[in-house]
């Protein structure tokens, strides 16, 4: 641990003349290969949704595991303070490498059986948000730390730090005969992920050096924020999950 801790000082210590490394995503396939357990259906532009292919047609938007962001072995000195008792508390945080991956599955539909029947339709209107979350531990404050890492990550391009997205679709679908199940959607997060680095700042003597003493480290902490299309909604995918058989429900 310790060795870590030395590290991050050492990073933040010598902070390099380099730009970051961002890599904007190119052309990506297979979408759904990225994501076990998934049946994707995707809007026909008509107000349906219906199966589709093993892969989506490439867009450039970026899609799960394209990384976005990789360090180049420097880190900020951007930070989060809070007035502590004796002083004051600060998180740093040093982004590492950023990413977009899946969030949870979440229910958008009611269940619809289609037990014994040739054909069944559902039509639905849908309203969810998706949400920041983050993955912090190693001691430290959990809401200055995030607060530090909405702060200082990585997002690429114009990409700002976005708490919560709220999408609303009315879809008409047609389930496989004698199915059971409802509609999930899967939204895509950008993942920034790295080491945190909390301290407490102490004024011992007016006008002399401040104290500072390492009160927390997180060598993996990350933080999760919705990928956003141009048109404000969150991204992701639609999947069936059919409750009988646990097919397309995710992992």
């Amino acid at each position: 641990m310790f060795v870590g801790i030395i590290a991050g000082l050492q990073l933040w210590g010598i902070v390099t003349s380099a730009s970051p490394i961002y890599a904007e995503s190119g052309t990506h396939l297979a979408r759904r290969a990225q994501l076990d357990n998934t049946d994707i259906w995707a809007s026909d532009g008509n107000g349906h949704l219906a199966p589709v292919a093993n892969s989506l047609s490439p867009d450039g938007t970026p899609a799960p595991f394209d990384i976005l962001f990789t360090s180049d072995g420097s880190c900020t000195r951007d930070s989060s303070v809070s007035p502590g008792g004796a002083g004051l508390t600060q998180a740093r945080f040093c982004n590492q490498q950023t990413a977009v991956a899946y969030g949870p599955a979440m229910k958008v539909s009611p269940d619809i059986d289609c037990s014994g029947l040739a054909a069944c339709s559902e039509t639905h209107t849908s309203s969810f948000t998706t949400t920041s979350s983050s993955s912090i531990s190693g001691g430290v404050d959990v809401p200055l730390a995030f607060q530090a890492i909405k702060l200082t990550a990585r997002l690429s391009g114009t990409r700002t730090w976005t708490d919560s997205s709220t999408q609303t679709d009315s879809f008409t679908f047609t389930p496989r005969p004698n199915s059971k199940g409802h509609m999930v959607f899967f939204p895509y997060m950008i993942k920034a992920c790295g080491f945190v680095l909390q301290s407490l700042i102490t004024y011992p003597i007016p006008n002399f050096p401040v104290t500072e003493t390492i009160t927390g480290y997180d060598p993996v902490a990350c933080g999760y924020t919705p990928l956003i299309l141009e048109n404000g909604q969150p991204d992701g995918i639609y999947s069936f999950c059919d409750i009988v058989n646990n097919i397309g429900c995710g992992n």
